[in-house]
């Protein structure tokens, strides 16, 4: 089962094994900046509790995925776009195995699994593409399908001052202490059991700097983001003065 000694650079050390394995794109593109905190800080939150039903939500083309069925768990994935299906042709490869995941094509607001089918969810920077009060709806749907005393990991884009824009081609929406309370924890019944920061301070500073480059650029060295992390997992001490991304904690009682 899940490893719970592992420090932060091992478990992104592990996941860019696995992304390099997916396919040459995923090579090319290493890991998102922010995805590896994220990640990270998932897994370690997660593994600390018991249960090996999760389901990560807003897949994609993610490697969190394939590195949770390594550990031992029983993983579903879904996300709304048709590059999910992809995903278990990408796991065998990287994993060198034919296991898989339950992968599952479907919008978040209306998950297919009944209730209490899940010990885990992990929600990273997805729940932030919903518009309108899509993200109340998906909320309360994490809820129906966590059993009691189940938890679940959500990380969304943070900011100061609550706001709604566009992130390249995707409507996204950025989240402070205030609208993430209302519309993530209340609207779920969730209980919150613990809430932080990532990407604050000289980390964050250097975050704005990469994503000021221009994308094709960025993906083409990306692979080179594991040979810094020992620098920025240490450096990064978050408030919610300066975070980039807040992370949240909350369990079903």
């Amino acid at each position: 089962m899940a490893i719970h000694n592992t420090s932060r650079h091992q478990i992104a050390q592990s996941l860019y094994i696995i992304n390099s394995r997916m396919s040459w794109l995923h090579r090319f593109q290493g890991i998102d900046i922010s995805r590896c905190f994220e990640y990270t800080e998932a897994y370690i939150k997660l593994s600390s509790f018991s249960g090996a039903r999760i389901l990560d939500i807003g897949s994609y083309r993610s490697p969190f995925p394939a590195f949770l069925l390594q550990q031992g768990y029983q993983v579903a994935i879904l996300d709304i776009d048709p590059v999910i299906t992809m995903q278990r042709k990408w796991i065998r490869r990287a994993l060198r195995n034919e296991v898989t995941p339950l992968i599952t094509q479907a919008n978040g607001t209306r998950l297919p699994f009944s209730a209490g089918s899940f010990d885990k969810i992990s929600c990273i920077s997805t729940i932030e593409h919903l518009p309108k009060n899509q993200d109340m709806l998906m909320m309360r749907e994490v809820s129906r399908v966590l059993r009691r005393g189940g938890h679940c990991f959500i990380s969304v884009p943070y900011a100061l001052t609550a706001a709604e824009g566009t992130w390249g081609k995707w409507f996204q929406r950025w989240y402070n202490v205030s609208s993430a309370a209302v519309r993530l924890v209340q609207a779920s019944e969730l209980q919150i059991i613990d809430q932080g920061f990532l990407m604050g301070g000289k980390v964050g500073t250097i975050a704005d700097k990469w994503y000021a480059m221009p994308r094709m650029l960025r993906h083409g060295l990306s692979w080179t983001h594991i040979l810094f992390f020992p620098f920025l997992f240490k450096r990064d001490v978050a408030t919610s003065q300066d975070a980039r991304v807040l992370w949240l904690l909350l369990r079903k009682a």
